[in-house]
């Protein structure tokens, strides 16, 4: 079987969508950083709910996944489990709002 070749314009957009994603990291860790900075930030608030959806992510992943036999197997599940739900727990910890702009 042959691996699927991209042309120029799938390139392009994959080292577009690249560059966005990281930009959009590297700016929402920087404006996270201000406010933690600025005393703006709610850090325990951001815990919490990372906690919480890292949790959700998990049990979700459980009750959802085809669990294998195999404990090479079962862990390998477990690990891209965990990593998805830690991922996105992580994102939503670094980009969550500070307080003082909910309440205004």
């Amino acid at each position: 079987m042959e691996p699927y070749n991209f042309g120029r314009g799938g390139k392009a957009g994959q080292v577009s969508f690249v560059i966005l994603v990281c930009s959009l990291l590297g700016a929402g860790g920087f404006l996270a950083w201000r406010n933690v900075a600025l005393g703006r930030g709610d850090r325990r608030g951001a815990f919490r709910t990372a906690a919480f959806v890292a949790v959700a992510g998990m049990a979700a992943w459980a009750l959802g996944a085809d669990h294998v036999s195999a404990l090479q197997g079962e862990l390998t599940l477990e690990a891209r489990g965990a990593g998805g739900a830690l991922l996105l727990a992580t994102i939503l910890w670094m980009l969550s709002p500070p307080v003082q702009s909910i309440v205004l």
